[in-house]
């Protein structure tokens, strides 16, 4: 079996969430993960996604930093307290690096 025949394997039960309130942030990503193995689903809110992962099991979630109503620093947050070994991963766009650290 080939390496990338591993990899498939390896990850085809995973689920990966992504988290933005641009659309065209999320349609970016789901060309990006189109042809990855694993399930993709896509929020436009943390709120949405909190729904989400309280119903859904996620194995890993990659959020925006800057959105209206939560940001996704309190959105990975609340994740890690509610599905501690979910891995959270925050994206920005921003040079705001204190902040996103933060």
């Amino acid at each position: 079996m080939s390496q990338s025949s591993d990899d498939n394997h390896l990850y085809s039960d995973m689920t990966l969430l992504c988290v933005d309130d641009e659309r065209i942030i999320l349609r970016t990503l789901q060309r990006l993960f189109r042809r990855k193995p694993y399930k993709l689903l896509i929020a436009d809110s943390a709120k949405e996604a909190l729904e989400i992962v309280k119903d859904t099991p996620i194995d890993v979630i990659v959020s925006d930093m800057r959105m209206p109503e939560m940001d996704g620093a309190t959105l990975l947050e609340k994740v890690a307290k509610s599905h501690p070994s979910t891995y959270r991963i925050v994206l920005s766009g921003y040079a705001d690096f204190d902040s996103t650290v933060a």
